[in-house]
């Protein structure tokens, strides 16, 4: 599974979460038949929210421990604390 990194600026936590949803959805709706008719993509997302004194090293750790926290818990799904 590859990782990406998504900034949203200026943003509330109810528009990051709906923004990250539609793009979970998109994902998981994606067919893949021409490469295998079996293969699924599923999108698990770790979110997290900065202020103006946070360190963009403790930004990228906890949205990280949430994503691994939302595979944890069986994918497929947005972890945001």
């Amino acid at each position: 599974g590859e990782e990406f990194l998504l900034c949203f600026s200026s943003t509330n936590k109810a528009k990051a979460i709906a923004v990250c949803e539609e793009i979970r959805q998109v994902v998981k709706s994606l067919e893949f038949a021409e490469i295998s008719p079996s293969l699924k993509v599923t999108l698990s997302i770790g979110l997290t929210n900065a202020n103006e004194k946070s360190l963009h090293k403790t930004l990228i750790s906890r949205a990280d421990n949430n994503l691994y926290q939302a595979k944890d818990l069986g994918k497929d799904r947005i972890i945001y604390n």
